[in-house]
């Protein structure tokens, strides 16, 4: 119960510390907000039809817009964010170009300069492993692990499992929250067990090691 309690304190101020950003009444910022994501730098990345990052005092240090980026000509949007261990950051990001719409896993350093630019197929949930190391999943039924630098160690079909999101256990097993249920899965991609009448839309690591699941408006 205090788990449940402690998760629920942690989602209430978070969803108050994003709600401060948009207070500050600049459109371009709090129309299109969808994630804020503190790092251990202590800056802040809010992910809007763009992403933009700020230090601690509220200053932007970086961001990735149309109008100041003009390498991503036509960026529309970024869905997933996640820190590796050298405060490095790898994100999923989507724009139109000639009437297609492009989707790719790009990495940034620690100092905001790209690393490099991966092209994928639909965007989908990201995980970190615990060996630096990441999974993604397309929203359909492909699952791939990428080392650090971009690289595919293995892909994955999951019959017609269609991935919701994904969490990496401290362990190093992979949990899927799929239409047909919870998978789990180990960090060579081997399914270990199913619990199909689980339905889980997102699901989070918590502090404790156990993960916090959403259905709907309930958490799990």
């Amino acid at each position: 119960m205090k788990r449940r309690y402690a998760s629920i304190c942690f989602l209430l101020y978070s969803f108050y510390a994003f709600g401060q950003i948009e207070w500050t009444g600049n459109n371009a910022f709090s129309e299109s907000a969808t994630d804020l994501m503190r790092t251990s730098q202590g800056q802040y990345i809010l992910v809007h039809n763009g992403l933009t990052v700020f230090d601690s005092t509220g200053n932007i240090v970086f961001s990735a817009l149309d109008n100041d980026y003009p390498d991503w000509d036509g960026l529309v949007w970024f869905s997933e964010i996640i820190e590796m261990p050298d405060s490095s950051i790898i994100v999923s990001a989507s724009w139109g170009e000639c009437d297609v719409i492009i989707e790719t896993l790009v990495k940034f350093d620690k100092n905001w300069n790209q690393v490099w630019m991966e092209y994928i197929g639909i965007n989908g949930p990201l995980a970190q492993l615990n060996d630096s190391s990441f999974i993604y999943a397309q929203y359909g039924s492909i699952t791939k692990r990428h080392a650090s630098n971009g690289s595919i160690i293995w892909d994955n079909a999951l019959s017609v499992f269609n991935v919701n999101d994904l969490v990496a256990m401290p362990a190093g097993n992979i949990v899927l929250a799929t239409s047909n249920g919870i998978q789990t899965m180990t960090a060579d991609g081997a399914i270990v067990d199913s619990f199909p009448n689980i339905i889980l839309e997102k699901v989070w690591l918590l502090p404790s090691g156990n993960f916090l699941g959403q259905s709907s408006d309930l958490l799990l």
